[in-house]
């Protein structure tokens, strides 16, 4: 999942000639106006972000599509859950 973010979100960044600096997490440091000036660096900066919200829409939509598929019926536990709720109830008797 991170590789496919990152694939999205560095492609708007160069798209808009920003900088890499670093990635932590799910999370990417641009500059702009390094290692060359760039005068509408603000403004580059502001593009970027809108096209990495656009450019991510479809990528979220088909994860949380994906996401629905694989929720267990409302109102059931998870596996985990039920695991800890079973676990629970053994210690208290």
């Amino acid at each position: 999942m991170l590789n496919e973010h990152f694939s999205v979100i560095t492609d708007a960044a160069y798209r808009h000639d920003g900088t890499i600096f670093s990635m932590a997490g799910d999370s990417l440091l641009v500059g702009f106006n390094v290692p060359f000036p760039q005068p509408d660096a603000a403004a580059r900066a502001w593009r970027t972000a809108h096209d990495m919200l656009r450019s991510f829409a479809p990528v979220h939509a088909r994860w949380t599509k994906s996401r629905r598929r694989r929720r267990p019926a409302s109102g059931s536990a998870s596996p985990a859950a039920r695991r800890s709720s079973a676990t629970s109830a053994r210690r208290t008797t």
